[in-house]
Parts: C-alpha cells; structure tokens; sequence
C-alpha cells in the first residue's frame, strides 16, 4: 500500500448486482451509470463457487481513504481459494493509479 492510502475494507460483489459495472475505481456514492457499490450486498461470508473453465459471478473490491499525498500505485492483487480440500493461494498482477489534482502525465 503506498504513502497516502489506506485500506478500510473490502467486500464481495456479485457482478448481477453491479448492472455489469467493470473492475475499476469507483466514487463511494456512484455516479451515473456507476452503482453506489457501498450499498450492494456483501457475498463475502458465504463461498463462492466458481465451475472449471468458468468466469465466476463474484469480484472483490477494496475501499480505500486518501490520508495525505498518494506517493505510488496500488499494485497486486492476492487471492486465497479451496480446491477440493486443498487451500490455495494465487498472485495477480493489477495495478490501480490513485491521484488528487491535475494529471502528472
């Protein structure tokens, strides 16, 4: 996590709930044609079972607040799953830039 942010929960999402929303940063409140996702159910206590060879119909989303300058982008995303028993554990790469005021680039 960079200077200047900090997680302050996360929360599952069916993509059902979203109207198709995409994987991206969102303002808490929505907008319009953004859903206010801090008002969607939240799936996490439940599993979610994924078929092989399947997209599945839940993604995780983390909220974070602004603390002071963001120094850096938020990068990686780690996931934890069972398979059949067997806990796993599953790097990807993603990377979300966050800044305030005018553009850097």
């Amino acid at each position: 996590m960079p200077e200047g942010l900090e997680v302050v929960g996360y929360k599952a999402i069916r993509h059902e709930d979203t109207d198709g929303h995409p994987l991206s940063a969102s303002p808490v409140e929505g907008s319009p044609g953004v859903p206010n996702l801090t008002k969607l159910p939240d799936h996490s206590s439940r599993p979610s079972l994924v078929p092989a060879h399947e997209p599945g119909d839940v993604f995780w989303a983390a909220r974070v607040r602004v603390t002071g300058k963001v120094t850096g982008d938020l990068t990686g995303c780690r996931y934890y799953y069972r398979q059949d028993g067997t806990e796993y554990g599953q790097n990807v790469a993603c990377t979300s830039r966050i800044r305030l005021g005018p553009p850097l680039d």
